[in-house]
Parts: structure tokens; sequence; C-alpha cells
């Protein structure tokens, strides 16, 4: 089974120009857990969060990850300018749905020939409702992406799922790239699965 976990980075409403929403994929992740683990224990922290960590730190946690190979990272960034739609921007679980739903459609396409379980943050705001971002990757998946395999979606507390908390950190760090041109971080971490919604406008 493959296992996704995911956190976010940003807003969706109307401050800041970019939202994030980190992946981090992996089968099993004890490795990971571990060094995420070490790292709380050697700081006497209960959470490694992002923004409450110094660069070096972020830059020693980024070179473990890449030394580990039983993982993938991915990323959706919206660019939140250029989003057309007024209902599409104003309904902020229907965006959150139908952007990271870019990121999950690559991800089936290249690790899709298994089972899926994905992980959310249950302090996401974004998701107003437990199932409809469940209930809406099965029909993507199902109806268009030709994914034959059992997906669900579980909310847990990043507070205590370390890899949830990598996926904070992936998000921060993509934030971080887009928002302030800072990409050192985010050229260490080398992700994946790269998705810039709307791709023609981003940025631009």
């Amino acid at each position: 089974m493959l296992k996704v976990f995911i956190d976010e980075s940003g807003n969706l409403g109307s401050q800041g120009r970019y939202f994030a929403i980190g992946a981090f994929c992996t089968s099993d992740g004890k490795r990971v857990r571990n060094i995420i683990k070490r790292h709380c224990a050697a700081h006497n922290v209960p959470e490694f969060k992002n923004r409450n960590t110094t660069f070096l730190i972020r830059q020693n946690i980024a070179h473990k990850l890449k030394q580990v190979t039983d993982h993938t990272i991915g990323y959706v960034c919206v660019d939140k300018t250029k989003i057309q739609s007024l209902q599409l921007r104003s309904d902020h679980n229907l965006l959150f749905n139908y952007t990271f739903s870019y990121l999950m459609k690559e991800i089936i396409a290249t690790e899709g020939g298994q089972d899926i379980n994905i992980l959310v943050d249950n302090r996401n705001q974004k998701v107003m409702s437990t199932n409809s971002l469940g209930d809406y990757l099965r029909i993507k998946a199902y109806a268009e992406w030709g994914f034959t395999h059992d997906l669900q979606v579980h909310y847990c507390d990043s507070k205590t799922d370390r890899l949830v908390q990598v996926a904070d950190f992936v998000a921060g760090s993509v934030l971080e790239r887009y928002k302030n041109r800072k990409k050192h971080i985010y050229n260490m971490l080398k992700p994946e699965y790269a998705v810039r919604f709307p791709n023609a406008q981003f940025g631009a």
C-alpha cells in the first residue's frame, strides 16, 4: 500500500499570492520517521514544524531525506491571482480538492498499481468536510484516471505523525521557493512531482 501524507502552507483566502500542498509518499517510511524522531529528541521539541526551524536545520533535514530512497516527494502550488473562476476562488473546500487532484493524478500515473491511503492533518482548515476529499478523488480516479485499486482518505494529528510533519516541511519549502524566491531547500528536496496551477498563467 502506498501512503500519501499531505499538509499545506499558506492559505486559500485573500492573504498572499501562493498556496502549497506538500506530499510525502511511501510504502514504509520507517527510516524517515526515525530521522524526524531523532531531530525532535535532540532539540527537545514535540513536533517538527517548518516555520519554527532555522535554515541550517531545514538544510540538514533535506539532506537526510534525500539520502533515503524509499519515498517520493510532490506538491501542487496554486497561484491564486490567476484563478479566473469566481466560484472556485470563493469555495476553499472545492479549490483544495480540485487542485490537489492534479497532484494525485500524477502520483497515481506513476505509483498507482496498489492501494492508496491518503493521510491529512486533521487541523487542515481547508477541508471542511471529512468525506468530500475522499469522495472527490475516488470519482476522479475511477472514472477518469483508470485507477483500479482502493483509495481512502484518513485524518491524523500532525503532532504525533512524523510523516505529516515531513509533508508540512515540503509544503513550506515549496511556498518559500515561489513566494520569496528562495530555492535552496527546494532544490535539495528535488520533488518528483511538481504541479503548478493554473499551469499556463502560473507566476506570470
